[in-house]
């Protein structure tokens, strides 16, 4: 049948758009932080805490280690929680450009409190237009 397909695609779209309202949320969280510290850090080894890290189907961290991180730059990123299901990405910068990705090799089961890595663990982006 044609319309499964269809279907699919159109609840795979509507997952991201969450995610990207999930990003947009932590992303203000950042600025409010920013204005008060002049860092989009907590200290020089950590990030705030996002207030939304996780939903139904998407983790949400910072990109990288804040120890190597510029304090006027962030990455937010939000990777499914079944990267077989879903192995796109998306990500948002301080500058609030979004990007979709393709792949990438950040998982959610990751030890950090962060994605490890920086941009060459995202293949074949794009930025997203809902």
């Amino acid at each position: 049948m044609m319309v499964y397909p269809y279907y699919r695609q159109h609840v795979l779209h509507a997952r991201l758009q969450q995610a990207q309202a999930a990003l947009l949320t932590n992303s203000q969280h950042l600025a409010k932080h920013y204005q008060k510290h002049i860092s989009y850090k907590k200290s020089a080894n950590s990030w705030p805490t996002l207030p939304i890290s996780q939903n139904q189907h998407f983790c949400f961290r910072i990109q990288g280690n804040p120890r190597y991180t510029r304090e006027e730059h962030y990455t937010l990123k939000a990777v499914a929680l079944d990267t077989e299901a879903e192995p796109r990405i998306l990500k948002l910068n301080q500058d609030g450009k979004v990007f979709l990705c393709q792949s990438s090799t950040s998982r959610c089961d990751e030890e950090e409190h962060f994605f490890s890595g920086h941009s060459q663990t995202d293949l074949n982006c794009r930025i997203f237009n809902d």
